[in-house]
């Protein structure tokens, strides 16, 4: 419940509004100082606060986690495509570009739509990798299906890796 109702001369009209921000972007720290101006220049527009103290909620506000966004794959071990040969065990390796959640996230190499192998991600991996280790399979055609949740919005996203193992 509100503590007190503004009267309709304080409301702001409209409540919200879509700017395009154009030299808008975001650092290495995640904000995007171009759109906190932006509010800033907006908000003053409407109301009688100093800039300065609306520059400091607007980049408090520009902070707030992105919209979530799917994760992709930067490389992996085995490359897609890539022809491996037998052995003992097979050693798999997907670098994302984006944190992810190794709790939730997995890795299974499937063939013919069937799952053949449920790795297990190897703890102490880098924040956006996921390594496991299995039994190296027998000739023919795999797929290294993935499920990964990125860290911090949550957002889960999946793909396949083909790759085929011969003697």
């Amino acid at each position: 419940m509100p503590v007190r109702v503004p009267k309709a001369s304080e409301r702001l009209s409209p409540p919200l509004i879509d700017v395009h921000v154009v030299d808008g972007q975001k650092d290495k720290s995640n904000r995007n100082l171009a759109e906190a101006r932006a509010i800033v220049e907006e908000i003053a527009a409407m109301i009688n606060i100093p800039r300065s103290v609306l520059f400091v909620t607007a980049v408090v506000m520009a902070c707030v986690p992105a919209e979530a966004r799917p994760l992709h794959v930067r490389s992996s071990v085995p490359a897609a495509g890539e022809t491996i040969g037998e052995g003992r065990n097979t050693q798999y390796v997907l670098q994302f570009d984006g944190q992810i959640d190794h709790r939730t996230s997995t890795m299974e190499v499937i063939s013919n739509g069937k799952v053949l192998e449920a790795l297990v991600s190897l703890r102490g991996s880098e924040p956006s990798t996921l390594v496991a280790s299995g039994p190296t399979l027998p000739p023919g055609r795999y797929q290294l299906h993935w499920r990964a949740k990125s860290v911090p919005d949550g957002d889960i996203s999946e793909g396949f890796v083909s790759f085929m193992i011969e003697q």
